[in-house]
């Protein structure tokens, strides 16, 4: 029981990935930021939705630290984006 609700963890990620790939080469605007974004979007929606209600498995309690270190990196593309924003600033 367990492996099956791991698997439709994984399976729900992949498919929101190659979703995402897909609209954002269908719209011309596919990026390594973009992708990042919509991925960590996707991985706390599939995150949120296939939650236990009752007891959480081990490996559960692991996700934390993916949701951590996605969130790191999306502070880091925010940080990125505004410093690139405030260096076209300076300049002009």
């Amino acid at each position: 029981m367990a492996t099956e609700r791991r698997l439709r963890f994984v399976r729900g990620h992949v498919s929101w990935m190659i979703v995402t790939i897909l609209a954002l080469s269908a719209l011309d605007v596919l990026s390594y930021e973009l992708f990042f974004v919509s991925s960590l979007v996707g991985f706390l929606l599939v995150t949120v939705l296939t939650a236990p209600a009752v007891a959480t498995p081990a490996w559960r309690t692991r996700v934390r630290w993916f949701v951590a270190l996605g969130l790191l990196g999306f502070a880091l593309v925010i940080a990125g984006r505004i410093y690139a924003t405030l260096a076209v600033l300076a300049v002009t």
